[in-house]
Protein backbone atom coordinates (compact mmCIF):
# COMPACT_ATOMS: atom_id res chain seq x y z
CA UNK A 1 0.00 0.00 0.00
CA UNK A 2 2.90 2.52 0.93
CA UNK A 3 4.48 2.11 -2.56
CA UNK A 4 0.67 2.26 -4.39
CA UNK A 5 0.67 5.36 -2.47
CA UNK A 6 4.27 6.46 -3.41
CA UNK A 7 3.27 5.91 -7.00
CA UNK A 8 0.38 7.82 -6.64
CA UNK A 9 2.14 10.85 -5.22
CA UNK A 10 4.52 11.04 -8.12
CA UNK A 11 2.28 10.43 -10.85
CA UNK A 12 0.42 13.41 -9.66
CA UNK A 13 3.54 15.66 -9.08
CA UNK A 14 4.27 14.43 -12.60
CA UNK A 15 1.20 16.00 -13.51
CA UNK A 16 1.81 19.16 -11.79
CA UNK A 17 4.85 19.54 -13.69
CA UNK A 18 3.51 19.85 -16.61
CA UNK A 19 0.81 22.22 -15.92
CA UNK A 20 1.07 25.93 -16.97
CA UNK A 21 1.50 28.27 -14.13
CA UNK A 22 -2.42 29.51 -14.94
CA UNK A 23 -3.80 25.57 -14.34
CA UNK A 24 -1.47 25.66 -11.33
CA UNK A 25 -2.99 29.07 -9.89
CA UNK A 26 -6.63 27.95 -10.78
CA UNK A 27 -6.03 24.73 -8.77
CA UNK A 28 -4.17 26.03 -5.42
CA UNK A 29 -6.85 28.60 -5.77
CA UNK A 30 -9.60 25.94 -5.58
CA UNK A 31 -7.73 24.46 -2.84
CA UNK A 32 -7.43 27.58 -0.74
CA UNK A 33 -11.26 27.76 -1.10
CA UNK A 34 -11.45 24.49 0.31
CA UNK A 35 -8.87 24.66 2.85
CA UNK A 36 -11.06 27.90 4.17
CA UNK A 37 -14.44 25.61 4.20
CA UNK A 38 -12.97 23.12 6.02
CA UNK A 39 -11.88 25.35 8.49
CA UNK A 40 -15.39 27.29 8.59
CA UNK A 41 -17.91 24.31 7.51
CA UNK A 42 -20.33 25.15 10.13
CA UNK A 43 -21.30 28.56 8.17
CA UNK A 44 -21.54 26.62 4.72
CA UNK A 45 -25.08 24.59 3.85
CA UNK A 46 -24.25 21.31 2.16
CA UNK A 47 -20.31 22.15 2.45
CA UNK A 48 -19.19 18.53 1.27
CA UNK A 49 -21.04 19.07 -2.41
CA UNK A 50 -18.78 22.22 -2.70
CA UNK A 51 -15.64 21.08 -1.68
CA UNK A 52 -16.37 17.98 -3.92
CA UNK A 53 -17.05 20.62 -7.10
CA UNK A 54 -14.04 22.38 -6.75
CA UNK A 55 -12.16 19.01 -6.46
CA UNK A 56 -13.95 17.66 -9.44
CA UNK A 57 -12.69 20.73 -11.20
CA UNK A 58 -8.74 20.53 -10.05
CA UNK A 59 -9.36 16.95 -11.53
CA UNK A 60 -10.18 18.22 -15.39
CA UNK A 61 -7.13 20.46 -14.69
CA UNK A 62 -4.61 17.73 -13.94
CA UNK A 63 -6.09 15.16 -16.41
CA UNK A 64 -7.03 17.24 -19.74
CA UNK A 65 -4.22 19.76 -19.56
CA UNK A 66 -1.28 17.48 -20.67
CA UNK A 67 -4.03 15.86 -23.30
CA UNK A 68 -4.61 18.90 -24.80
CA UNK A 69 -1.16 20.16 -24.24
CA UNK A 70 0.34 17.43 -26.35
CA UNK A 71 -2.57 15.65 -28.29
CA UNK A 72 -5.17 17.79 -28.59
CA UNK A 73 -6.53 19.42 -32.03
CA UNK A 74 -6.25 22.60 -33.00
CA UNK A 75 -9.39 23.20 -31.89
CA UNK A 76 -8.73 21.83 -28.55
CA UNK A 77 -5.79 23.57 -28.20
CA UNK A 78 -7.71 26.83 -28.61
CA UNK A 79 -10.02 25.98 -26.14
CA UNK A 80 -7.41 25.04 -23.56
CA UNK A 81 -5.73 28.38 -24.58
CA UNK A 82 -9.15 30.00 -23.69
CA UNK A 83 -10.43 28.58 -20.77
CA UNK A 84 -9.08 30.76 -18.02
CA UNK A 85 -10.17 33.53 -19.37
CA UNK A 86 -13.52 32.12 -20.08
CA UNK A 87 -14.00 30.89 -16.22
CA UNK A 88 -13.41 33.94 -14.56
CA UNK A 89 -17.22 35.30 -14.60
CA UNK A 90 -18.06 31.75 -13.43
CA UNK A 91 -15.38 32.18 -10.29
CA UNK A 92 -16.89 35.40 -9.46
CA UNK A 93 -20.80 33.59 -9.77
CA UNK A 94 -19.45 30.86 -7.57
CA UNK A 95 -18.18 32.82 -4.77
CA UNK A 96 -21.69 34.11 -3.59
CA UNK A 97 -21.86 30.89 -1.30
CA UNK A 98 -18.76 31.91 0.31
CA UNK A 99 -18.64 35.86 0.99
CA UNK A 100 -20.14 34.75 4.80
CA UNK A 101 -18.26 31.70 5.05
CA UNK A 102 -15.77 33.53 7.78
CA UNK A 103 -17.69 36.48 9.43
CA UNK A 104 -21.43 36.34 8.73
CA UNK A 105 -21.15 40.42 8.83
CA UNK A 106 -19.63 43.06 6.42
CA UNK A 107 -16.76 45.49 6.96
CA UNK A 108 -18.60 48.61 5.52
CA UNK A 109 -18.50 50.54 8.69
CA UNK A 110 -15.33 50.49 8.78
CA UNK A 111 -14.25 52.20 5.16
CA UNK A 112 -16.53 54.63 5.63
CA UNK A 113 -15.28 55.94 8.94
CA UNK A 114 -12.03 55.62 7.77
CA UNK A 115 -13.11 58.09 4.68
CA UNK A 116 -15.10 59.92 5.86
CA UNK A 117 -12.43 60.65 8.93
CA UNK A 118 -10.02 61.09 6.24
CA UNK A 119 -12.36 63.52 3.99
CA UNK A 120 -14.64 65.52 6.02
CA UNK A 121 -17.57 63.48 3.82
CA UNK A 122 -17.59 60.11 2.13
CA UNK A 123 -16.72 60.51 -1.34
CA UNK A 124 -19.42 58.72 -2.56
CA UNK A 125 -22.20 61.07 -1.03
CA UNK A 126 -20.32 63.87 -2.33
CA UNK A 127 -20.36 62.85 -5.73
CA UNK A 128 -23.88 62.93 -6.22
CA UNK A 129 -23.70 66.34 -6.11
CA UNK A 130 -22.54 66.52 -10.08
CA UNK A 131 -24.45 63.59 -11.22
CA UNK A 132 -26.16 64.23 -14.68
CA UNK A 133 -27.62 62.10 -17.46
CA UNK A 134 -24.55 62.67 -19.50
CA UNK A 135 -22.03 62.09 -16.93
CA UNK A 136 -24.01 58.85 -15.42
CA UNK A 137 -24.19 57.53 -19.40
CA UNK A 138 -20.09 57.71 -20.15
CA UNK A 139 -19.65 56.54 -16.75
CA UNK A 140 -21.78 53.71 -17.06
CA UNK A 141 -20.12 52.74 -20.46
CA UNK A 142 -16.85 53.05 -18.53
CA UNK A 143 -18.02 50.76 -16.13
CA UNK A 144 -18.82 48.12 -18.44
CA UNK A 145 -15.78 48.34 -20.32
CA UNK A 146 -14.58 45.76 -18.06
CA UNK A 147 -16.66 42.90 -19.70
CA UNK A 148 -14.58 43.47 -22.67
CA UNK A 149 -11.13 44.35 -21.47
CA UNK A 150 -9.80 41.07 -20.58
CA UNK A 151 -11.28 39.36 -23.62
CA UNK A 152 -9.88 42.36 -25.73
CA UNK A 153 -6.74 42.06 -23.78
CA UNK A 154 -6.54 38.52 -24.16
CA UNK A 155 -6.94 38.64 -27.88
CA UNK A 156 -4.90 41.33 -28.67
CA UNK A 157 -1.68 39.46 -27.02
CA UNK A 158 -3.14 36.05 -28.76
CA UNK A 159 -4.10 36.58 -32.11
CA UNK A 160 -0.83 38.64 -31.90
CA UNK A 161 1.16 35.62 -31.54
CA UNK A 162 2.67 37.09 -28.79
CA UNK A 163 2.63 33.49 -26.94
CA UNK A 164 5.01 33.90 -23.73
CA UNK A 165 3.34 37.24 -23.09
CA UNK A 166 -0.07 35.75 -23.66
CA UNK A 167 0.74 32.81 -21.25
CA UNK A 168 1.90 35.24 -18.29
CA UNK A 169 -1.52 37.33 -18.79
CA UNK A 170 -3.36 34.36 -18.19
CA UNK A 171 -0.98 33.88 -15.18
CA UNK A 172 -1.18 36.75 -13.44
CA UNK A 173 -4.81 37.91 -14.43
CA UNK A 174 -5.73 35.32 -12.53
CA UNK A 175 -3.56 35.31 -10.11
CA UNK A 176 -5.08 38.96 -9.47
CA UNK A 177 -8.68 37.45 -9.25
CA UNK A 178 -7.78 34.95 -7.61
CA UNK A 179 -6.37 36.94 -4.55
CA UNK A 180 -9.63 39.40 -4.77
CA UNK A 181 -11.79 36.47 -4.33
CA UNK A 182 -9.74 35.15 -1.41
CA UNK A 183 -9.94 38.86 0.16
CA UNK A 184 -13.75 38.47 -0.56
CA UNK A 185 -14.37 35.99 2.22
CA UNK A 186 -11.67 37.36 5.15
CA UNK A 187 -13.05 40.81 4.32
CA UNK A 188 -16.37 41.54 3.30
CA UNK A 189 -17.57 44.42 1.65
CA UNK A 190 -20.96 45.05 0.73
CA UNK A 191 -20.37 48.36 -1.27
CA UNK A 192 -22.08 51.52 -1.32
CA UNK A 193 -25.33 50.46 -3.16
CA UNK A 194 -25.79 47.91 -1.24
CA UNK A 195 -24.75 49.30 2.53
CA UNK A 196 -25.74 52.76 1.96
CA UNK A 197 -28.88 53.07 -0.20
CA UNK A 198 -30.83 55.10 2.04
CA UNK A 199 -28.22 58.04 1.49
CA UNK A 200 -28.40 57.50 -2.26
CA UNK A 201 -30.33 60.53 -3.40
CA UNK A 202 -29.15 60.84 -7.20
CA UNK A 203 -31.18 59.38 -9.94
CA UNK A 204 -28.79 57.94 -12.17
CA UNK A 205 -30.61 58.34 -15.19
CA UNK A 206 -28.55 58.31 -18.47
CA UNK A 207 -29.70 58.72 -21.96
CA UNK A 208 -29.71 55.47 -24.23
CA UNK A 209 -27.31 52.50 -22.78
CA UNK A 210 -27.49 53.32 -18.86
CA UNK A 211 -30.79 51.72 -17.67
CA UNK A 212 -30.40 48.30 -19.52
CA UNK A 213 -26.38 48.17 -18.51
CA UNK A 214 -27.52 49.39 -14.60
CA UNK A 215 -30.27 47.07 -14.69
CA UNK A 216 -28.00 44.15 -15.58
CA UNK A 217 -25.39 44.80 -13.02
CA UNK A 218 -27.83 44.50 -10.79
CA UNK A 219 -28.94 41.21 -11.38
CA UNK A 220 -25.26 39.65 -11.98
CA UNK A 221 -23.44 42.07 -9.42
CA UNK A 222 -23.01 40.45 -5.83
CA UNK A 223 -23.03 41.86 -2.40
CA UNK A 224 -19.82 41.18 -0.45
CA UNK A 225 -17.49 41.57 -2.93
CA UNK A 226 -16.31 45.00 -3.07
CA UNK A 227 -12.49 45.28 -1.69
CA UNK A 228 -10.44 45.68 -3.27
CA UNK A 229 -12.47 46.32 -6.46
CA UNK A 230 -11.45 43.19 -9.04
CA UNK A 231 -12.91 45.05 -11.60
CA UNK A 232 -9.66 48.06 -11.31
CA UNK A 233 -6.97 45.30 -10.06
CA UNK A 234 -7.58 43.25 -12.95
CA UNK A 235 -8.01 45.63 -15.75
CA UNK A 236 -4.50 47.49 -14.56
CA UNK A 237 -3.11 43.92 -15.22
CA UNK A 238 -4.51 43.92 -18.42
CA UNK A 239 -3.62 46.93 -19.17
CA UNK A 240 0.22 46.96 -18.04
CA UNK A 241 0.15 43.32 -20.59
CA UNK A 242 -1.14 44.78 -23.40
CA UNK A 243 0.98 48.14 -23.19
CA UNK A 244 4.31 45.64 -23.58
CA UNK A 245 2.77 44.62 -27.18
CA UNK A 246 0.46 47.74 -28.28
CA UNK A 247 1.63 50.96 -28.88
CA UNK A 248 1.78 54.46 -27.89
CA UNK A 249 -1.89 54.81 -28.84
CA UNK A 250 -3.38 51.60 -27.50
CA UNK A 251 -1.37 52.00 -24.33
CA UNK A 252 -3.62 55.41 -24.10
CA UNK A 253 -6.75 53.92 -25.08
CA UNK A 254 -6.37 51.07 -22.39
CA UNK A 255 -5.67 53.75 -19.69
CA UNK A 256 -7.94 55.81 -20.61
CA UNK A 257 -10.10 52.66 -19.88
CA UNK A 258 -8.78 52.09 -16.93
CA UNK A 259 -9.45 55.60 -15.67
CA UNK A 260 -12.76 56.17 -16.77
CA UNK A 261 -13.30 52.62 -15.19
CA UNK A 262 -11.71 53.46 -11.62
CA UNK A 263 -13.81 57.03 -11.79
CA UNK A 264 -17.36 55.19 -12.71
CA UNK A 265 -17.36 52.64 -9.66
CA UNK A 266 -17.40 55.24 -7.44
CA UNK A 267 -19.50 57.34 -9.22
CA UNK A 268 -22.16 54.69 -9.72
CA UNK A 269 -21.91 53.62 -6.18
CA UNK A 270 -20.61 50.23 -7.13
CA UNK A 271 -17.55 50.68 -4.48
CA UNK A 272 -15.89 52.66 -1.80
CA UNK A 273 -13.07 54.77 -2.85
CA UNK A 274 -10.71 52.76 -0.51
CA UNK A 275 -11.73 49.75 -2.61
CA UNK A 276 -10.83 51.65 -5.77
CA UNK A 277 -7.30 52.39 -3.77
CA UNK A 278 -6.93 48.47 -2.67
CA UNK A 279 -7.52 47.77 -6.57
CA UNK A 280 -5.33 49.69 -8.43
CA UNK A 281 -1.85 48.68 -5.71
CA UNK A 282 -2.90 45.17 -6.42
CA UNK A 283 -3.10 45.93 -9.93
CA UNK A 284 -0.09 47.72 -10.44
CA UNK A 285 2.36 45.68 -8.00
CA UNK A 286 1.23 41.96 -9.96
CA UNK A 287 1.05 44.07 -13.16
CA UNK A 288 4.97 45.40 -12.42
CA UNK A 289 5.96 41.61 -11.52
CA UNK A 290 4.48 39.92 -14.18
CA UNK A 291 5.67 41.93 -16.92
CA UNK A 292 9.86 42.23 -15.45
CA UNK A 293 9.51 38.20 -14.54
CA UNK A 294 7.98 35.38 -15.95
CA UNK A 295 6.00 33.22 -13.64
CA UNK A 296 8.37 29.64 -14.38
CA UNK A 297 7.26 26.91 -17.23
CA UNK A 298 3.49 28.27 -19.16
CA UNK A 299 3.99 26.13 -22.44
Amino acid sequence: MPVRREAILKKLIGLWKTLRSVDRCLISFFLALNGLILIFHQNLHLWPWHTVKHFMFCLVILIVAPIARYHGSRAVRFIFDWYPVASIPFIYWNMSHYIHLVFPGEFDALIISFETALFGKLPNIALQDIVAPVITEIMQLFYASYWFVIPVGAAILYFGRHDDLYDRFLYYVTLTFSISCIVFVLFPVAGPRFFIAHRIFADYQGLFATAFLRRFVEDAGMRGCAFPSAHVAVAVVVMTFVGEACSRWGRLIFLTIVTGLSLATIYGQYHYLTDVVAGLFLGMAIGWIGTKKAPGKNR
